[in-house]
């Protein structure tokens, strides 16, 4: 059977209240990052300007981020237990699951259009951000390549979840790069397109 992830319901239940209120705060230090790079510019935006906005300390700042740069990425929102259990367990298409998956975390970027819009518009200003993106993705690969393998009964050193992993986030980011230029359609929406046409393209190769 395909697993049904229902992992946005509850959030104080699905990943506790501490987990909970550091990233309210992990929040609220990236929106005024990112708030004052639009305002400023990169360059003249100091961690001391980004702490008082957020109205933490910047030892507070440095628990959570290890740089300016850290702070204004925004990255693939992690995955709760709740939602790996799941799909771990699902015995039904993997492709369909992972979309699930995927739309339960794109309903999080959703509620969070106006941070995303602004951080789309702060990676386009300061190109120079874009490896700590692409790394952050590179990160979320490994976690997903996990998943994958436990959901296949994969051993740790085979490589073909890994390999799986990388294709998929390969659309993803085509979905998420989509959703980007005008905000218009929903990052769900566009995302599960995304994986419809990795579908697709698979099919007609293997045909």
């Amino acid at each position: 059977m395909s697993c049904t992830l229902d992992v946005m319901g509850d959030s104080t239940t699905g990943e506790g209240l501490r987990a909970r209120r550091r990233r309210e705060t992990s929040d609220r230090i990236q929106q005024a990052a990112l708030a004052l790079v639009l305002e400023h510019d990169f360059d003249r935006v100091t961690v001391e300007q980004i702490s008082t906005r957020a109205g933490v300390s910047v030892r507070t700042f440095f628990n959570y981020f290890p740089s300016k740069e850290t702070a204004l990425i925004q990255g693939p929102p992690p995955i709760p237990e709740q939602a790996r259990a799941l799909f771990v367990a699902g015995t039904g298409d993997v492709l369909a699951d992972l979309t699930s998956l995927f739309a339960a975390q794109s309903d999080e970027i959703e509620a969070r259009r106006a941070t995303m819009e602004s951080f789309h518009q702060v990676v386009r200003d300061n190109p120079q951000l874009v490896p700590l993106q692409l790394q952050r993705f590179h990160q979320f690969e490994l976690e997903l390549g996990e998943l994958l393998g436990a959901r296949l009964g994969l051993d740790d050193e085979d490589d073909t979840a890994r390999l799986a992993a990388a294709v998929v986030l390969a659309a993803v980011r085509v979905g998420m790069e989509r959703w980007s230029r005008d905000f218009d359609s929903s990052p769900a929406a566009e995302v599960a397109r995304a994986l419809a046409d990795l579908r697709a393209l698979w099919a007609s190769i293997v045909s």
